[in-house]
């Protein structure tokens, strides 16, 4: 079995602009506090609670993949709360690192049936290649079924060892 635990990663400059832009909203929110209506002050209240929540998930939660010649399991945790996915290995393929766009941050992804799972966000490409290089040591069955490709798609990953 292959254990992999991805703790959460953020650039403190982003931190500090979502940080930021939730102070001005809340100073905004209590300055006009007076003049609003009870539905808007419950609205406003509801998104500056929601805002830092979200704030406060994205640090705190932890993923850990567990991958062995059955099954891939994918578990979020945050604060005792467990999130757990199963995924036969069977039905998984094309396992790959994904560089990541404006929208997504990189990650690994397979795919599981005509699903795309995304798993391991903000992982660097380096923690990437470590992670599929321990997979094909340890779970080399596995490995096998998950770096799959259906026939007539080429598709290789370029590693860049010397």
């Amino acid at each position: 079995m292959l254990r992999v635990t991805v703790h959460p990663s953020r650039s403190w400059l982003v931190v500090l602009f979502e940080g930021g832009a939730i102070l001005i909203f809340g100073i905004m929110t209590y300055r006009n506090w007076g003049s609003m209506s009870h539905m808007f002050r419950v609205l406003f209240v509801w998104g500056l609670v929601s805002a830092a929540a979200a704030l406060i998930f994205q640090f705190s939660g932890t993923e850990i993949i567990e991958i062995n010649c059955e099954k891939l399991t994918v578990r979020k945790e945050v604060h005792g709360w467990e999130r757990k996915r199963d995924y036969s290995i069977k039905e998984c393929r094309e396992l790959e690192w994904m560089r990541g766009g404006e929208d997504t941050p990189p990650s690994l992804q397979f795919k599981n049936g005509w699903r795309t799972v995304r798993l391991g966000e903000n992982l660097s490409e380096n923690q990437a290649i470590e992670i599929l290089t321990a997979l094909q040591q340890s779970v080399p069955e596995a490995a096998l079924q998950l770096c799959s490709y259906p026939d007539g798609k080429t598709h290789f990953i370029t590693l860049g060892l010397s």
